[in-house]
């Protein structure tokens, strides 16, 4: 897994190509240049103020943590890609934020993130916007959140929050003072709470898909690899956004089951529960909670287990040598908190009810079954009942 684009793509490369060629050339025709990467970086280089380099680090190989025959992962190289802050900060074109999140200088449409295809969606589906002037915009995110390829809690935290931790980790305040942030909102609560510990104020944050922001100078951050992140935007997410949700006082060590309610569900999960109870474990209802909070349940945590899914982006606040040990479908497998252990010094195991598969997006909510008498013996080998 090392890019978004191969996670999602649904046509082979040569004719997403020309697909991609095709949509520059009619968008062109409407007074729009479709920058790619190498175009927005070579537009933006006298603008940058700063780089997250990429790391490549060792993946050790994962055997199934109950049965030691069969293999979860290979051994391999988790590599992310470097990252830029820029700061835009103006000439004489005309300047605006686009629905999607994306920026238009001019005649051409930055491409900071993964792709500018939305652009030519909204320009075929022109919808009604307010304008509004700033001095300066910050614009995270240039995609929609649609359910399918950017979905939630994961790409919010790991693909906008730490952006915006990065650009304020390179940037002074003053910059933030008076600025606002622009792109598609999701109008959830842990958004609001993390934009708000960011330091930015209700009437700083505005949805592009109904507000058309027009700018003197603009902040923008690259980002490239959907799996694996920088240990420097962690790094940034920790102290910029963590520090700001501390709850001291609380217990640690504790032993945590992170439940899903929701695809990717365990469907034994009242025996499983029931065995877990017998090692002192917390058992961690799927309801919405705070960011704070999240991140005390797993800064406190010890030992967590739980079906893959969103909420253990929360790895981030995990002490080093925490255990996290991961449930599978044998048909849906992916190690991007394999990566994400690895990169904070936890501990991970990985396990699966039958013959390990691959990633295979089709089956991306496919729900799980344990083995408990698995389960039991392994808990047994490893934990002692308190």
């Amino acid at each position: 897994m090392t890019s978004l684009r191969q996670l999602i793509s649904s046509v082979n490369g040569q004719t997403r190509r020309v697909l991609t060629a095709s949509a520059r050339s009619g968008v062109r025709l409407l007074g729009v240049d479709l920058l790619d990467k190498a175009q927005t970086n070579a537009f933006l280089a006298p603008y940058r103020v700063g780089l997250v380099l990429g790391n490549s680090i060792n993946l050790p190989e994962v055997m199934d943590a109950v049965d030691q025959t069969k293999r979860i992962f290979s051994n391999t190289e988790g590599v992310s890609t470097t990252n830029a802050v820029w700061h835009y900060t103006g000439g004489s074109e005309p300047t605006t934020s686009l629905p999607c999140g994306l920026v238009k200088i001019g005649r051409s449409v930055l491409n900071t993130d993964y792709w500018s295809r939305d652009v030519m969606k909204d320009l075929l589906n022109r919808k009604s916007r307010t304008t509004r002037t700033a001095r300066t915009l910050i614009a995270p995110f240039g995609h929609y959140f649609d359910g399918s390829v950017f979905v939630g809690y994961y790409d919010f935290m790991l693909l906008v929050a730490a952006k915006l931790c990065r650009m304020r980790a390179m940037l002074p305040d003053a910059v933030f003072a008076d600025a606002v942030v622009s792109y598609p909102l999701l109008h959830t609560h842990y958004e609001r709470e993390v934009l708000a510990a960011l330091g930015f104020g209700p009437d700083q944050v505005i949805d592009s898909r109904a507000t058309a922001v027009q700018f003197e100078q603009c902040v923008l951050g690259s980002h490239e690899n959907w799996a694996y992140q920088t240990s420097g935007d962690i790094f940034a997410l920790q102290t910029k956004l963590g520090e700001r949700l501390l709850q001291p006082g609380l217990p640690t060590g504790n032993r945590v089951y992170i439940s899903r309610d929701t695809r990717r569900r365990v469907t034994n999960e009242t025996e499983l529960i029931e065995l877990l109870t017998q090692y002192d474990f917390q058992i961690i209802e799927d309801k919405p909670r705070t960011v704070a909070e999240q991140r005390a349940i797993y800064h406190n945590a010890s030992f967590i287990m739980g079906p893959h899914g969103a909420s253990f982006c929360n790895l981030i606040w995990c002490r080093p040598g925490t255990h996290l040990f991961e449930l599978f479908s044998p048909l849906f497998i992916t190690d991007c908190f394999r990566y994400l252990a690895q990169l904070q010094n936890l501990s991970y195991s990985a396990y699966c009810n039958g013959s390990a598969g691959s990633y295979d997006t089709r089956y991306i909510s496919e729900d799980i079954t344990v083995s408990i008498p698995d389960l039991k013996r392994y808990l047994d080998g490893t934990l002692a009942i308190r």
